[in-house]
């Protein structure tokens, strides 16, 4: 499951971000203050944290400075918050991957929280995914889970895979057939709820639930 952070002191920030998460399906964590978020993070770390720029007098920007100083979170996803007066003062190396800029929509947070994941997510070096039962080696294009092969066609694969390696992470149709099919693919969102459908029977029923149907977003993969 994925954990995340948000941090600020602003009421409303936060219950916006809350909100459009927790749609997701993700479990959101809000500590009150600096020292609680810092503990919080080095004992259960996140998956990615939220953090709003101008809380606590700016303390949001020294706050993601610090984590991107501890080599334990360099790679951590942060996604800053900022107002409008504040982006000119801002440069990249502040440390945050991505900014929310208010006011934002609940479907604008979603999708920043997906597009880090997909960017800051990386395939094992050696072509290989492990995801309990389930193998794949990518450079042979095959896939078994529990040590039987399954037969998939191409796209199956392709979204087999992409599932596997964005695991915890929420998609719409819209989304998978941007990713998977590609931007040029014009067919309707109906032909990723027959992929999943074939995939599931293929995973076989004791495995069919390692990709989860998300209520009104879409579909998520999740190791159980």
């Amino acid at each position: 499951m994925i954990r995340i952070y948000v941090f600020g002191d602003r009421e409303p920030m936060i219950e916006a971000c809350r909100y459009s998460l927790g749609r997701l399906g993700y479990v959101v964590y809000t500590p009150p203050e600096v020292t609680a978020f810092l503990e919080g993070v080095y004992s259960q770390p996140p998956n990615l944290v939220i953090i709003d720029l101008v809380a606590d007098g700016l303390g949001g920007l020294r706050l993601c400075r610090e984590l991107r100083s501890d080599p334990k979170f360099r790679q951590l996803p942060v996604i800053a918050v900022a107002t409008p007066p504040l982006l000119s003062g801002l440069r990249p190396e502040a440390g945050y991957d991505d900014l929310l800029v208010e006011p934002f929509t609940p479907e604008e947070v979603e999708a920043r929280v997906r597009l880090v994941q997909f960017r800051l997510q990386s395939v094992a070096s050696d072509d290989t995914v492990q995801v309990g039962p389930l193998r794949l080696d990518l450079a042979a294009y095959q896939a078994s889970v529990e040590g039987q092969r399954m037969e998939l066609t191409h796209l199956e694969f392709e979204l087999l895979k992409f599932l596997a390696t964005h695991r915890g992470v929420a998609y719409t149709r819209e989304m998978l057939l941007s990713l998977v099919w590609g931007e040029d693919y014009y067919g309707g969102t109906r032909t990723v709820d027959v992929h999943v459908r074939r995939l599931r029977a293929k995973l076989g029923a004791q495995h069919e639930d390692l990709i989860q149907t998300v209520r009104g977003v879409g579909y998520r993969f999740e190791e159980s």
